[in-house]
């Protein structure tokens, strides 16, 4: 796997080298006659580096025969559509990347066939791998649009298991080539954000010379606190996300473990397994899953849930901010929480905290020191100054620098060169950060997925011009956004007027081509409050969509069941 650049390969080939016998990944052991509610975890089997290399090199070998067998040569884009929540799924990607082709990854698109097959023809990829029982081929098979993509079903058997064995014998003669040559510019990885703009993902090529710069940054994140003792790290998201995938590169730098768990969504009795059997004790998880968390140890503190979770060395979290009694809450009771900033155009991490249990008082976001060979600065950030708001609070917008190594792919430059995140901060003290959401529209959704807001409020206006006033979409941390609405007209019962509204937004062609997490789920989603009530800027009269998040917390609560 030998390259000029540093890759996610070049970093597991050298995992092997200093730790070949060092557990890789712990996956579950699942008592099949309790599945599946709930799994009964029987034990953990062990992976080892040397087993995970062997087996990354057992997919290349097979995928570069097949795909070559289809007359789709190296170098060519193939698109993954997989769960990404098991050790077969890695497999996978690095097996792929292996055989000399350039994984384009897709983490939520499963029933949005007309975003897999627009994301396709954007990179000009020649084949589609699916999971059988995740995505469906037969839309695809029968759009035009598809024409000259193969469509291959993966190695994963519906509940996420390798198939038999059989497919090992297939291209057993055949010979795995050297990696091509490639040039710094050239595209290692394709991945894609988690929102949309104008209902299109947005497409994240990784080209070697960036993806050398982000294995440098990750030497610097997740740092074990004791060297002498191996991490064991949970799993945080799909692995066809950047996010996951990060986590598991930077894993692997430190001759982490990976322990695979039975659901993103874990179960304090899956987390208790997790840590008293499979030895956890580098949690990472997002902020929706950690507040529910918590407030099962405040509901039973008997359980003994808040002791295991001060047990753990730390819990990373990132994707979006905690509640500040949450923060205290945790603080209060010794656990450790590591805040991450980071993007997919730009990587993890971008800023990170210290941790709660090495802080005076709050825990703040600086910038991540990552120097290169030579001793310079691998990364280069800039806070721009924004107008003050109307409560004098001075926020700054993170803009990554074109010299930056971190800096992404010239589609999302400006014209300057450097890249605008769209994020604001507080900077409380000289190099220390608040994460205050954007000066866009987005809002991020309780896994962690963006959400246009500003989009989705279009809908509604389009739909129900005759029945809503304004309105505006809140929910942050929420599984899917609620609709606030100011209604035109008072002769309409309120019960009635959502349901009209529900049924004419989830009706839009715009509408159903939103992913999952960014649609209206049901009129239970949708609060009609008086005419002009909603809380808006003393200038331009704009509603304020954090006030009025704050405003509702606990009608969405309710209405969310927290």
């Amino acid at each position: 796997m030998s390259s000029a650049f540093q890759t996610h390969l070049t970093n597991l080939e050298r995992a092997v080298s200093l730790w070949p016998t060092a557990t890789a990944f712990k996956i579950p052991a699942i008592n099949e006659s309790k599945v599946p509610q709930p799994p009964h975890i029987l034990g953990y089997e062990i992976v080892t580096y040397t087993q995970l290399y062997e087996d990354v090199l057992r997919f290349a070998k097979y995928w570069a025969w097949r795909l070559q067998r289809e007359g789709i040569p190296p170098r060519s884009v193939v698109g993954i559509c997989l769960k990404g929540l098991c050790y077969v799924d890695l497999l996978h990607i690095y097996g792929i990347s292996r055989a000399g082709y350039i994984p384009q990854c897709f983490s939520l698109f499963p029933s949005a066939v007309e975003l897999v097959i627009s994301l396709l023809k954007r990179s000009d990829a020649r084949a589609l791998i699916y999971q059988e029982g995740y995505f469906d081929p037969g839309s695809l098979k029968s759009s035009n649009s598809s024409n000259g993509v193969k469509l291959l079903p993966s190695l994963i058997s519906k509940d996420g298991y390798l198939l038999d064995d059989s497919w090992v014998s297939e291209g057993s003669e055949f010979t795995l080539a050297d990696m091509p040559n490639v040039a710094p510019e050239d595209t290692a990885l394709i991945f894609h954000s988690t929102g949309t703009t104008s209902g299109m993902p947005k497409h994240v090529p990784f080209s070697y010379k960036y993806l050398d710069a982000l294995v440098q940054k990750l030497k610097y994140a997740f740092i074990p606190t004791n060297p002498n003792v191996q991490d064991v790290n949970s799993w945080v998201g799909s692995i066809c996300h950047m996010g996951q995938a990060s986590y598991v590169m930077s894993g692997f730098y430190h001759g982490s473990c990976v322990i695979q768990q039975t659901t993103p969504f874990l179960s304090p009795t899956e987390l208790r397994t997790m840590i008293n059997v499979g030895g956890l004790n580098r949690a990472s998880m997002f902020p929706a899953l950690l507040v529910k968390l918590f407030r099962e140890c405040q509901k039973r503190p008997e359980s003994g849930l808040q002791e295991l979770l001060s047990g753990l060395d730390c819990i990373v979290y990132g994707g979006g901010s905690m509640p500040k009694d949450e923060l205290e809450w945790a603080q209060q009771h010794k656990i450790n929480l590591i805040n991450i900033y980071a993007s997919t155009e730009c990587g993890v991490p971008i800023l990170q905290s210290r941790g709660l249990r090495y802080s005076d008082g709050e825990d703040y976001l600086r910038t991540v020191s990552v120097k290169k060979d030579d001793g310079s600065p691998l990364l280069s950030y800039r806070f721009d100054d924004l107008p003050a708001d109307e409560n004098g609070i001075q926020l700054k917008e993170l803009v990554v620098l074109s010299d930056s190594g971190d800096c992404p792919d010239q589609s999302f430059r400006s014209p300057d060169g450097h890249f605008y995140t769209g994020d604001l901060f507080e900077e409380v003290k000289p190099g220390a950060f608040i994460y205050r959401g954007r000066h866009d529209d987005w809002i991020k959704m309780a896994n962690a997925c963006k959400c246009d807001a500003r989009s989705v409020e279009d809908d509604v206006r389009k739909a129900c011009a005759d029945l809503v006033f304004d309105c505006v979409v809140i929910g942050s941390r929420r599984p899917s956004p609620a609709l606030i609405v100011e209604p035109a007209t008072l002769d309409m019962p309120e019960e009635r007027l959502r349901q009209e509204i529900f049924q004419r937004v989830v009706n839009l062609r715009s509408h159903l081509q939103r992913l999952p997490h960014e649609r209206i789920a049901s009129p239970n989603g949708i609060i009609i409050v008086p005419p002009r009530s909603l809380i808006r800027t003393a200038t331009k009269g704009n509603v304020r969509r954090n006030a009025v998040e704050q405003a509702m917390n606990s009608r969405l609560d309710t209405i969310f069941a927290i």
